[in-house]
């Protein structure tokens, strides 16, 4: 190879390789995460104030991993006459039957979906909590309200990026908020979960647009608006919050909890080719 060749693949490789070295730069980690009510009323002295809702305008939206489009059998309606059929699981106990099933088996290769980017959820393969949200359906002290799955850089707390969540409606309830996870020595994960429950009338209903930031194929953020309650439409009163901060290792399961919602996560590192 000629001295000017040799140097023509340097000035085009160089910038390629630099680029790179700025995305893995930071460690790459998936973020599993799972809300859920509690169904049971609970007969506890302690009053709750409704919170006063701040939510960070850089948070960062999750987007989906687009497939291509199919026709839905319309769900099937699990609330109703069967509810005594459900069993009586506590979540120690479903936490308890994932970590034996988890005993002595290899460590789970954790890779990125094809075509799948940061901050973006892949609907198409298997919910790495997915036995937990199962159990969490036969329950009938529980209902599964929101799970998410997604890859990110994890940086420090002064760099770090608060992750919008977002539930859909789910039987007259929205939980959103955000979380923030970074690294200090150790991982760290912040919480900050609203519990919303649907009302009759529009007295205390919040009308709620939160900005956040979108992630695209270039590796920028497109701004967007997203409406998390319209008081015109819907009439929905904010009453309980989860706000908490704590430290983890890789892979391993947390579990926070309310008395009318609960939150189940785990951060694990991308696997390394």
């Amino acid at each position: 190879m000629s001295s000017f060749k040799r140097h023509l693949n340097k000035v085009l490789i160089a910038p390629f390789i630099f680029h790179c070295s700025l995305i893995l730069a930071d460690d790459v980690y998936r973020i599993d995460l799972i809300v859920f009510q509690f169904l049971p009323e609970l007969n506890i002295k302690e009053k709750f104030e409704n919170p006063l809702v701040e939510i960070s305008e850089t948070s960062i939206s999750i987007s989906e991993l687009n497939y291509p489009e199919i026709i839905e059998p319309k769900s099937i309606n699990y609330d109703l006459p069967y509810k005594e059929l459900f069993q009586d699981i506590t979540i120690s106990s479903i936490l308890s039957d994932i970590n034996q099933q988890e005993e002595g088996i290899d460590p789970e290769l954790i890779e990125m979906s094809t075509k799948q980017i940061f901050f973006q959820e892949d609907s198409g393969v298997i919910f790495p909590l997915e036995g937990i949200s199962k159990n969490l359906k036969k329950s009938k002290n529980y209902r599964l309200i929101s799970s998410k799955s997604w890859f990110q850089p994890v940086k420090s707390k002064e760099e770090s990026n608060s992750i919008l969540i977002v539930s859909e409606n789910i039987k007259g309830v929205k939980i959103f908020g955000e979380i923030t996870p970074y690294k200090k020595r150790f991982l760290h994960l912040d919480l900050n979960l609203y519990f919303s429950e649907k009302m009759n009338s529009a007295d205390g209903a919040l009308n709620l647009e939160i900005k956040a930031k979108k992630y695209n194929k270039n590796g920028l953020f497109d701004e967007e608006l997203i409406n998390i309650f319209n008081a015109e439409e819907e009439f929905f009163k904010t009453l309980y919050q989860i706000k908490e901060s704590r430290k983890l290792r890789s892979k391993e399961l947390h579990y926070i909890d309310h008395p009318k919602f609960g939150v189940i996560f785990q951060i694990s590192p991308l696997s390394k080719n």
